[in-house]
């Protein structure tokens, strides 16, 4: 009798412990970190062999997370739309640039008086017609400064469909209303907005470019 009380008590141990690893939640880190998040992106890429390697080698964002697994998204998408915003910049092809980003488009200016936000104003360029107009206020030395010295090592995975450079000053996503969309993967990759430049910023530009 004591033999089988002691052979159910051995059992009731195990079953406790493989309950608990099987219901144990998946941690932050290991859910962001998945190296096969990239098959699901590849789904709808169909990438060659070329993209397939340099989407494995380039996944990890500049904190180590996956931009396969934090953005649904994969590398050679985001170098994509880096290397043609690049170029048009390069170039001061404004007409490029200007359709290649995701409108309403927020952006912000310098002014004299100080705002609640201190001393920049946001504004919106509504078209690439309004987006043409303010190029200048738009495409800063900082702007530039920041894509000059940056590849895709640099970026960071924010959200689904979204990723930015220099701690979310540009921000480049997907399409507007991405978490609302199931088939949001249909959209190409667009710059969606410009933040103020702020200390974070600064300090992230002379961090990673200086």
């Amino acid at each position: 009798m004591k033999f089988i009380f002691k052979i159910l008590i051995t059992m009731l141990m195990t079953l406790g412990v493989v309950f608990q690893a099987f219901s144990k939640p998946m941690t932050f880190e290991s859910r962001f970190n998945r190296p096969n998040c990239i098959e699901k992106v590849w789904a709808w890429t169909v990438p060659t062999e070329k993209e397939k390697k340099f989407d494995r080698d380039n996944d990890p964002d500049l904190y180590g997370y996956r931009f396969s697994c934090f953005a649904d998204i994969g590398a050679t998408e985001i170098n994509e739309i880096f290397n043609v915003v690049k170029d048009a910049v390069a170039k001061n092809d404004k007409e490029k640039l200007a359709h290649h980003i995701i409108y309403p488009f927020t952006y912000w200016v310098n002014v004299d008086e100080r705002t609640e936000y201190g001393n920049v104003s946001p504004r919106i360029a509504y078209s690439k017609i309004d987006f043409i107009n303010h190029y200048d206020e738009i495409v800063t030395a900082d702007f530039k400064e920041i894509l000059d010295c940056s590849d895709i090592s640099k970026f960071e995975a924010r959200d689904r469909g979204s990723v930015t450079l220099a701690d979310a000053f540009i921000s480049f996503s997907k399409q507007p209303d991405y978490n609302n969309d199931r088939y949001f993967e249909k959209y190409p990759m667009r710059i969606s907005e410009i933040g103020p430049l702020e200390e974070r910023h600064k300090n992230w530009i002379t961090e990673q470019c200086q």
